[in-house]
């Protein structure tokens, strides 16, 4: 968690929890998988927990405000990321549910956010692309056994794998254009960078027709090529 001063200003909702102290309210919502901010004055406290999707926005203030707030991060970088982009002070909250035995079908995945209020994110940048697969990597832990996928936005439109696909241009090679996406807060695809030989639609048999992003721990399995298959890469599945 990320603890600096601040006060939400854009949200929907706000679950209130009895803290007996700031660090429990933080605690709190670290522990809860859909709670991605805490927020309280500094005295007395009065803890307010924020789940992922209900709030968008929050205002830095100075220590003199004594209002405090704290930000679920995935952070493997050993220094504090604050600053004005996501997932501290910006525009969106990215938040990376799963386990090394956990596992969802696209459709799954769709609903479990749903119950979240949530959305199933797409890769608006390659910044978001590259701390959601860092985030994946940090989750699966070191003694996952080699890579795993995790869903993001994106479902083949029905004409792109229908009969005659091959001659709507926008259904071949690797054009975005042939996927519909349920984040309608996306404004480019930036962060959707394809996997070697990717899209492959129906060669293995079934049509893939959605997307996911392959979590790959360079630093275990260093001789890999990943130049060819970077952690964070794109690929149509099943």
């Amino acid at each position: 968690m990320i603890v600096t001063y601040g006060k939400p200003v854009n949200f929907t909702l706000s679950t209130p929890f009895s803290a007996a102290s700031w660090d429990h309210c933080v605690i709190k919502c670290y522990q809860l998988d859909s709670c991605v901010v805490a927020a309280s004055p500094g005295d007395p406290i009065d803890c307010q927990l924020y789940n992922v999707n209900n709030i968008f926005l929050v205002e830095k203030l100075e220590s003199s405000e004594d209002l405090l707030v704290a930000f679920k991060v995935e952070n493997i970088q050993g220094v504090c990321p604050i600053g004005d982009n996501p997932p501290t002070f910006g525009d969106g909250i990215s938040h990376v549910f799963g386990g090394p035995d956990v596992t969802y079908t696209q459709a799954q995945g769709l609903a479990y956010c749903q119950t979240l209020n949530a959305t199933l994110t797409g890769l608006e940048t390659t910044d978001e692309r590259d701390f959601i697969a860092n985030s994946g990597v940090t989750m699966l832990g070191p003694d996952y056994p080699e890579f795993a996928g995790f869903w993001v936005s994106g479902m083949r439109k029905p004409e792109c794998y229908a009969d005659g696909w091959q001659d709507i241009s926008y259904c071949t090679g690797t054009n975005l254009e042939q996927f519909t996406f349920t984040d309608n807060y996306l404004t480019n695809l930036a962060g959707y960078t394809w996997d070697y030989q990717q899209p492959d639609r129906n060669s293995n048999g079934p049509w893939a027709n959605c997307i996911q992003m392959w979590i790959r721990n360079e630093a275990k399995f260093p001789d890999e090529d990943y130049t060819l298959y970077p952690n964070g890469a794109s690929d149509d599945a099943v």
